[in-house]
């Protein structure tokens, strides 16, 4: 068994405590460089110069091609400053742990961060704070023609205006290679359509602001039963 939770990071963490099961895993290694950590995602089959635009998903997609377990094994995903814990606690002693994400996932599919609820539709909020409005068209250009039959859940969850954001789960294995297969198979395809040339370095993080609402798009589509958890951030 190789139960394990992933923390993303992109610099050294000498002040969180790991807990069993927990391993870092340093994303833009093409960049900046390795420092040392248990992982990283310049090794084997990696997208790690992609990391300006994809963030924690480069270290997504090393796990998903690199990390071999079984089918039936706990893969998760949190961040060097954010984790799953069901106390308003940053100390790493209530980190949520390999134990109990075990026993929730024998009745959810899958453990993702409590909903965030905006004043506006999914859609307007991502026109206004984190892309521009013709991503999503292009995404939506993309599931027609490769995944039609997400689109339905794609166009209802556009229209919500609540969701799981910061791209963290926890789940078994075999769903979380199922969904990192359709995730970057649409991710792939909408990066050969859009032009981000002109984009500011915030906009150009596109692939993993769009992952994040797709996670809810997977979710919904494919009915999983979710359970929701706490996320404590340990910096300002």
């Amino acid at each position: 068994m190789k139960d394990s939770i992933f923390i993303v990071t992109h610099k050294k963490l000498d002040k969180y405590v790991k807990k069993n099961g927990y391993h870092y895993i340093q994303v833009n290694v093409a960049k900046n460089g390795d420092l040392g950590l248990e992982y990283n995602d310049m090794n084997g089959d990696n997208i790690s110069e992609k990391n300006p635009n994809y963030c924690e998903l480069t270290g997504v997609y090393w796990i998903w091609k690199n990390y071999k377990c079984d089918k039936d094994d706990i893969i998760g995903i949190c961040h060097y400053r954010r984790f799953f814990s069901p106390l308003k606690r940053k100390n790493s002693k209530f980190y949520v742990s390999i134990k109990k994400a075990k026993k929730l996932l024998n009745k959810y599919d899958i453990i993702v961060p409590k909903k965030f609820v905006f004043p506006v539709t999914t859609y307007e909020f991502y026109d206004k704070c984190a892309g521009k409005k013709k991503d999503l068209d292009i995404v939506r250009e993309v599931l027609q023609e490769k995944y039609p039959d997400y689109v339905e859940s794609f166009d209802n969850y556009c229209a919500s205006n609540e969701g799981h954001y910061m791209n963290m789960m926890i789940c078994k294995k075999q769903l979380f290679d199922e969904y990192c297969e359709w995730l970057f198979g649409v991710l792939f395809e909408v990066e050969k359509r859009v032009d981000i040339s002109d984009y500011t370095k915030e906009e150009a993080r596109i692939f993993g602001y769009i992952s994040e609402l797709l996670l809810n798009v997977y979710i919904n589509k494919n009915n999983l039963k979710e359970k929701e958890i706490r996320v404590v951030n340990t910096e300002s």
